[in-house]
């Protein structure tokens, strides 16, 4: 077979001694071989990199976040509603504070959710 063509590559310090230390455990004599051999006997995998998906993934996480913190700001205020007001008045804030959370949920169901579900349908289906 002859040879059409001729290719140069050129390694960092770094990768120079972890290619020597693959072709030392692989039993590779020459880096041509062992390259050709990576390139052309080796399934590769094609990973498809979505711009728009991370966007929503931080978005969403941002949102988590937030609820973490609602979550820490809603156990503080319990705590000092109990300390602060007599019964009733500390019922009617509790009450409120519980609507507000309420309506928190709804919110969640009616956006966040579907669009969770939207993803995981596009993307489990790829795999």
């Amino acid at each position: 077979m002859a040879l059409h063509r001729k290719y140069s590559i050129r390694f960092t310090e770094k990768e120079s001694v972890e290619l020597d230390y693959l072709l030392n455990k692989y039993n590779f004599q020459k880096v041509s071989s062992f390259i050709k051999k990576c390139v052309f006997q080796k399934e590769l995998h094609v990973i498809s990199y979505d711009e728009s998906l991370y966007d929503v993934i931080d978005k969403l996480n941002d949102i988590l976040y937030q609820y973490r913190k609602i979550g820490a700001n809603y156990n503080q205020a319990v705590r000092q509603i109990n300390k602060a007001f007599n019964e009733e008045k500390g019922k009617q804030l509790l009450s409120r504070l519980a609507q507000n959370t309420i309506e928190l949920v709804q919110i969640t169901e009616k956006t966040i959710v579907p669009v969770v579900a939207t993803l995981e349908k596009k993307y489990d289906s790829k795999n």
